[in-house]
């Protein structure tokens, strides 16, 4: 009896583990979505600003829009390739 308790400790402390692993992750990559929409609202509005400065308007509003998505995916990339070195090096 003493056994069969002690095996099942271990399987709910692992999965404990797991589901904290979990949250890690979750909450380590939480942050590309905040960090897309501020690239994206800055070059907005370096790009707004631009316009009125320049009287260029909505070309570099658009350009601004462009490249904070841009910026946005380039840090999808970086963290995706991150990832990917992390999951080759623990299997």
């Amino acid at each position: 009896m003493c056994g069969k308790q002690r095996r099942a400790s271990a399987k709910e402390e692992a999965i404990t583990e797991n589901k904290k692993s979990m949250w890690l992750q979750a909450a380590s990559l939480s942050y590309l979505g905040i960090f897309f929409g501020v690239s994206v609202v800055i070059g907005a509005a370096l790009g707004g600003f631009l316009d009125r400065r320049w009287g260029t308007k909505p070309y570099l509003l658009m350009v601004g829009v462009l490249l904070g998505i841009a910026t946005g995916f380039n840090e999808l990339w970086r963290v995706a390739k991150r990832y990917q070195k992390q999951l080759k090096q623990n299997p």
